[in-house]
């Protein structure tokens, strides 16, 4: 009727606490034009190791020997684990920095693979190697090599650390 709000303000709902506002979701991949693989984004010999292995996924060793995970380089600086998703830019034509779980990793290529030769708090920046500590390494994945697991916790899932004195189940 003539009395009415204009159709808009009929929908509007008043803001709560601090005011959260609706986020428009990402364009479905498609929307962003064809897709390109990985490599096409990474430095010549970072590509050239993806290309040849066909993926860019890497077996990390958290203590540099020991495999105990993975992570995957995908499009759009986009970064998965099997522990969580984080990111990965550019930093070099050598050098990638991933940054996942509380920190950021400074991977430099070598052989086959990267040695995380720095690493820092995400949150503050803070170096985070401890002086003593071994350095994280990453192998790249052939096609036929399995995923690493960690003893007994499936593939390559991490679970959160038991606290001293408290009962196995």
């Amino acid at each position: 009727g003539p009395g009415a709000p204009p159709p808009s303000r009929a929908r509007a709902r008043p803001r709560r606490g601090r005011g959260l506002r609706l986020v428009r979701p990402s364009p479905p991949p498609a929307a962003l034009g064809p897709a390109m693989p990985v490599w096409d984004q990474l430095p010549p010999k970072w590509a050239e190791m993806c290309r040849a292995a066909g993926a860019a996924v890497f077996l990390w060793a958290h203590n540099g020997k020991q495999k105990n995970g993975w992570v995957e380089l995908q499009e759009n600086g986009r970064l998965v684990t099997g522990w969580c998703d984080g990111s990965w830019k550019v930093a070099s034509d050598d050098i990638l920095e991933m940054t996942f779980g509380s920190s950021r990793h400074v991977c430099v290529l070598q052989d086959g693979g990267f040695v995380v030769e720095e690493k820092f708090l995400a949150r503050n920046g803070k170096a985070s190697y401890k002086p003593d500590q071994p350095k994280s390494r990453g192998w790249i994945k052939s096609a036929d090599a399995p995923m690493p697991t960690a003893k007994g916790r499936g593939a390559g899932v991490a679970q959160k650390r038991q606290r001293p004195g408290a009962a196995a189940l």
